[in-house]
């Protein structure tokens, strides 16, 4: 499946996004909230997990390409967290190269359309470490609201770790259509 917006393409992964994706992936301001930087052989393994998601549940991270601008700027779609497998969440990640530009909100935008009108879902979460302000600003940007009470610390940190403490926003489908009941 792939997805068009105005200004962006999200599409199948291909074999030439690796080595973009393995810088991405070692970016210390793209994996800023993150707790580390990824290693080629590690960004390798979660490219090819996320290949995989794709093929197995028909949705999942899809290569944001930016038409005329970068064949690879990142990626934006839906997974499965495996600590909260109930959950269907919207995930991002992108080149600085390419922040500041909308493509993050336009791609996302898509995405929600997507899980909401394709793949019938009832609910989008996305969450991410309370310090992850940009993240946060683009959910509410989609529209999403705060769970207060579903922040939570993230079961891969120690409960210690300074990104440890997440904070959690919902998007209903009910929601999601409410926005177009005035066109």
């Amino acid at each position: 499946m792939i997805l068009r917006t105005e200004r962006t393409v999200l599409r199948p992964w291909r074999p030439s996004d690796l080595p973009a994706f393995e810088k991405l992936c070692a970016d210390p301001r793209a994996m800023r909230y993150f707790p580390r930087t990824l290693p080629p052989e590690m960004a390798d393994a979660l490219a090819r997990r996320l290949i995989d998601d794709m093929e197995r549940n028909g949705f999942g991270a899809w290569a944001l390409e930016i038409p005329g601008v970068a064949d690879f700027a990142g990626f934006v779609g839906l997974g499965i967290p495996t600590f909260r497998s109930e959950w269907r969440e919207i995930l991002w990640r992108l080149d600085p190269a390419h922040w500041h530009h909308g493509y993050a909100t336009e791609a996302a935008e898509k995405v929600l359309e997507a899980a909401f009108e394709t793949f019938d879902f009832h609910e989008v979460v996305a969450f991410t470490s309370y310090w992850n302000v940009p993240s946060i600003r683009l959910m509410r940007r989609l529209g999403m609201k705060r769970d207060w009470a579903g922040d939570f610390n993230h079961p891969a940190l120690p409960v210690t770790h300074p990104l440890a403490r997440h904070c959690l926003f919902r998007m209903s489908r009910r929601r999601w259509s409410s926005q177009f009941d005035d066109f």
